[in-house]
């Protein structure tokens, strides 16, 4: 038992966070704060998905399938745990879940790095005590929430070269949103940068980028009721299209910072950041992989995106926060 202290230990702080999310997630809901938008269209999707109608939903009023609005795939293996339980009490289970066992890999791996037990429990804490993603179980139900596990263990794959489950966990990751597969592209940028795995690097950015494109210039305007994504328009100033988006971003570095450089993006940085103690700062190769996620957050008009104390779009960036923490302890 004294061998293994560390690990009972993390356990036991994982299942400690798993309880009190859910219990404190289901006491929202069952007091009737629960919202329509967004835990009542996710389980009539879910709902809906597992009957034979996939992402269908009429929560909004005008039936059609869910790719009018997000392309969420991972819904597909939500609906198997409707099998169990079908209800809404199953979502708010699954986030709390999938966030707390995302600290396994990160404590298996800070153990290894930092050589201590302590340590490694410091930064798992760090982890679970991350106010934004506390948060994010609070807010209902969000498909990207999950992907925060995927991600976890697809970095930590990466690092110990098991490179077919890391391929799987990234790209399990990427079907929570369509705005994932561009954090799974740059993950796979990193693991031929970092490590040289040209395979599955390659692979992983080939099939992420065109997923991307797939989903946005076909699918989603496809079945959208206004022939486009219907929150590009969070982005106007940058561009009419994904790919228009994509360019500026890169290309105007000078529209970029002026669009960053406002106070309440300022804050949204000095929220992320504080709660690791800017140790992600000092971890910046790995804190980069995030940069996608950062940037549609901060880049929106949309104030909700880069508010890390309200709403689920802080899951996102919080594996990259938690992963350059890691490597900003060892460097």
């Amino acid at each position: 038992m004294r061998q293994h202290w560390a690990d009972l230990l993390a356990w036991g702080l994982i299942l400690l966070y798993i309880a009190v999310f859910f219990w404190l997630a289901m006491l929202r809901h069952l007091s009737f704060n629960s919202s329509g938008f967004d835990l009542g269209i996710y389980d009539q999707v879910t709902w809906n998905t597992l009957h034979g109608r996939w992402f269908f939903y009429t929560t909004t009023g005008q039936p059609t399938l869910h790719f009018s609005n997000h392309v969420s795939p991972n819904l597909l293996l939500v609906a198997l745990f409707y099998l169990i339980h079908s209800g809404p009490e199953t979502l708010l289970l699954l986030q709390p879940v999938a966030i707390a066992l995302g600290g396994l890999p990160l404590f298996w791996l800070a153990r290894r790095e930092l050589a201590s037990d302590f340590a490694a429990l410091t930064v798992l804490l760090a982890y679970l005590l991350f106010p934004t993603l506390q948060i994010v179980n609070l807010w209902d139900f969000h498909p990207p929430v999950l992907s925060v596990g995927f991600f976890m263990f697809a970095f930590y794959f990466l690092v110990q070269g098991r490179l077919g489950w890391f391929v799987l966990c990234t790209l399990l990751a990427m079907l929570g949103k369509e705005q994932l597969a561009l954090q799974a592209a740059f993950l796979g940028g990193y693991a031929i940068i970092r490590y040289r795995y040209w395979w599955a690097g390659g692979l992983t950015i080939v099939l992420a980028l065109a997923w991307f494109f797939f989903v946005m210039l076909w699918l989603i305007p496809t079945y959208s009721v206004v022939n486009e994504h219907l929150f590009l328009g969070y982005y106007a100033d940058l561009g009419d299209s994904p790919a228009e988006i994509v360019l500026t971003a890169f290309t105007r570095p000078d529209l970029v910072l002026a669009n960053l450089w406002q106070p309440e993006k300022l804050r949204y940085l000095f929220d992320v950041l504080t709660p690791f103690a800017y140790y992600p700062l000092a971890g910046l190769p790995v804190l980069l992989i995030g940069a996608p996620s950062f940037a549609i957050n901060l880049l929106s008009a949309n104030s909700a995106m880069h508010d890390a104390t309200g709403g689920q779009y802080g899951a996102d960036v919080a594996p990259w926060l938690a992963w350059a923490t890691l490597y900003g302890l060892l460097y």
